[in-house]
């Protein structure tokens, strides 16, 4: 089966298992930390709650780049298998909590490890599958783990509880972790893997965002992470508002929404290949970011429980889309020494605009309710969706013809396309540094932002 493809390559095979084990044990801790809030908080549990995910998700923006640009001259397998083990370690102390100021400090703790592991993790997975059609297919199976997981974890943690107290998932959590440190630890061809960026540390943490600013695809992908973050908000936040208040429902019709959701978005996922087929990447995407943003307009229908449950799919569809391909944008944006910046920077930039939708959507759901909460996002999903039109070019060529005009400057290098120089003899084994003349050249290539192209050759873009 071509879905299956990419489990053929041991490396992806043991990333794809790791990240299995360790989106359940995270999946675990999240139900844990809620039953620990509402054993210390009781019927402030929720609040606890909303705090410490606030506090998650500041950890994905800000510490996000600050971690790729210390992975970024470090053995990537390490980096990995070292954060993994550190989660595994902090998880442990959550059982002896007794104070709801340790709740957020080990959050906190916990989350900005895994601001460094997630970004890393997913930019390694384009080094391990090359061909693009098996990496499409490497996404979808990433994907829609994601998604049974959400779904899996639950149950597990239910079947759990029936025969041990919920201290015990702490214990699976961690668990989870140290079987993803080996797995990660058996890809060899990692062992030494580094991106020798010479470059200070400050520009090293801001390179991710530098790309994203001046590349006009990703600069598209930032306009439709407000698209998927505001529709998905509504799902997050206020289903169950939904579920009760609109259609008059129970904790199932909750849960049916949910499900809706989920649903939608694993089929979105096992259909990515052939909606980019038949539409081309950019295509797919934006024509997603208009489904999502115009779905709510069902509810000039009614909002009976059927248009419900099938808007809540499409939403899970469309926004399912975007995400699973934005992996797929970020590969051809960067070279592979940038990549875990590129990555850092979406997860940075796309946790933003959650924590952003986040906010808006509760307060809107709290002064008018559930349904013009949509309404408004929607119309502002519709406004992004234009810019992200406007931003990302019609055109978009992988390879441009662009010119370097003629320069001199030093740098770590080896002798590659760029660098064809003579020498005095005393500059040392590749990759070595020192000053060196670039004759003026045009050419056409495989085109990203980085050291030797500062800006995109806009005249051809178009």
């Amino acid at each position: 089966m071509r879905l299956l493809k990419p489990l053929a390559i041991p490396a992806f095979r043991n990333m794809f298992i790791a990240q299995a084990l360790s989106l359940i044990g995270s999946g675990l801790a999240t139900v844990a930390l809620g039953l620990l809030a509402y054993e210390l908080a009781g019927d402030s549990a929720g609040m606890v709650l909303g705090i410490a995910m606030a506090i998650k998700m500041v950890a994905y923006v800000f510490l996000s780049p600050l971690a790729a640009a210390l992975a970024n001259n470090m053995p990537r397998r390490g980096f990995l298998v070292g954060l993994d083990l550190a989660r595994a370690g902090l998880v442990l102390f959550f059982p002896f909590v007794d104070q709801i100021w340790q709740v957020y400090l080990l959050i906190f703790l916990l989350f900005s490890l895994t601001a460094g592991f997630t970004p890393v993790f997913q930019a390694t997975i384009p080094d391990i599958v090359k061909d693009e059609e098996t990496y499409v297919n490497a996404l979808t199976l990433s994907r829609v783990s994601f998604n049974i997981e959400a779904i899996a974890s639950p149950i597990l943690a239910g079947a759990l509880m029936s025969v041990m107290t919920f201290n015990w998932l702490f214990m699976f959590t961690s668990l989870g972790f140290v079987a993803s440190a080996l797995l990660v630890w058996n890809i060899h061809n990692l062992a030494d893997s580094t991106t020798d960026n010479p470059a200070p540390f400050i520009k090293r943490v801001t390179m991710g965002l530098t790309i994203f600013s001046k590349t006009p695809r990703l600069r598209g992908l930032m306009a439709l992470n407000i698209v998927v973050s505001f529709m998905s908000a509504n799902v997050y936040i206020n289903s169950i508002i939904v579920a009760h208040n609109t259609l008059g429902g129970d904790e199932q019709t909750y849960l049916n929404l949910l499900l809706a959701f989920g649903v939608g978005s694993i089929l979105a996922a096992l259909l990515l290949r052939p909606a980019i087929m038949a539409l081309s990447l950019r295509g797919m995407c934006l024509l997603s970011a208009l489904v999502a943003a115009g779905a709510p307009g069902v509810l000039l229908l009614g909002t009976n429980p059927v248009l419900m449950l099938g808007l809540w799919a499409v939403l899970g569809f469309a926004t399912s889309l975007i995400t699973t391909s934005s992996g797929l944008l970020l590969r051809v944006s960067a070279s592979e020494p940038d990549r875990p910046s590129v990555f850092a920077a979406q997860f940075s930039l796309s946790h933003a605009c959650f924590l952003v939708a986040y906010l808006l959507v509760a307060w809107l759901g709290r002064q008018w309710g559930a349904v013009p909460a949509l309404w408004v996002t929607a119309a502002l999903s519709l406004m992004a969706s234009a810019l992200a039109l406007r931003l990302w070019h019609r055109q978009d060529k992988a390879e441009l013809e662009h010119t370097h005009p003629a320069h001199s400057h030093a740098h770590l290098h080896v002798h590659d396309a760029h660098h064809q120089h003579p020498h005095i003899g005393d500059e040392g084994p590749e990759p070595h540094s020192h000053p060196h003349k670039h004759a003026e050249l045009t050419h056409i290539h495989h085109f990203t932002i980085d050291t030797h192209h500062l800006d995109w050759p806009y005249k051809h873009a178009n």
